[in-house]
């Protein structure tokens, strides 16, 4: 409903609404979907491509930087959602090796009968 308003009022206060709820579902999207990036960028292409029409129709010089800001915006959320999901997958995976060297450690300690003994070695400091 907020995008249709931007084609068919010309009330500024109208678009600033729409450009504001628009801007602000997309950018919920961004922590929601790390698990799948290109879902978060198909989804934030269909959700921004008819405000950008909308804004290109106006033709004003506000409403052109507010597209060229809206292409950044864009952009920037593209690349959060694409960290995040890296970052998230190196977390899983640092934690299931974590798990599988506390297993061994576990096992080993378990099935040793007379004990263990743990060497470092040293540094001389000169």
């Amino acid at each position: 409903m907020p995008r249709s308003l931007c084609f068919i009022s010309d009330d500024a206060v109208a678009h600033m609404i729409c450009l504001s709820v628009t801007t602000g579902y997309v950018a919920a999207g961004a922590g929601r979907t790390y698990g799948r990036p290109w879902i978060f960028h198909v989804q934030d292409r269909t959700r921004l491509r008819p405000t950008a029409i909308a804004l290109a129709l106006h033709g004003t010089p506000y409403y052109v930087g507010d597209r060229v800001r809206q292409r950044v915006f864009f952009l920037a959320l593209k690349q959060i959602s694409t960290n995040l999901q890296r970052i998230f997958v190196q977390a899983l995976v640092a934690r299931e090796r974590e798990a599988a060297l506390a297993g061994q450690f576990d096992t080993a300690l378990n099935n040793m009968p007379h004990g263990l003994c743990m060497f470092a070695r040293m540094e001389v400091l000169r």
